[in-house]
């Protein structure tokens, strides 16, 4: 896995462990990080439709924290533009 892409994962990850949530967001959290890493440490051919939609994905949950949990929220776009940067 490249290393920004597990920096921004990890950055996320510590941001998690800050917020205050419900188990309905930590729930939703958990399985949006959990399948950037299935679909980023899988066969990156033959996914770009599942990529796309990861990515929008994250950018609607950022928006989902943005006033509640802006760090959060934060961590979840950088973890989306370095997806797209990424070519995933």
């Amino acid at each position: 896995m490249d290393k920004v892409l597990l920096a921004e994962i990890e950055a996320l990850q510590q941001e998690l462990n800050k917020a205050a949530l419900g188990d309905d967001d930590l729930d939703l959290l958990s399985r949006v990080v959990a399948d950037v890493t299935t679909l980023t440490s899988e066969d990156a051919a033959d996914q770009g439709a599942e990529h796309h939609a990861l990515r929008e994905r994250l950018r609607q949950v950022a928006t989902r924290f943005e006033v509640s949990h802006p760090r959060l929220a934060g961590a979840v776009e950088r973890l989306a533009n370095t997806l797209s940067s990424l070519g995933i």
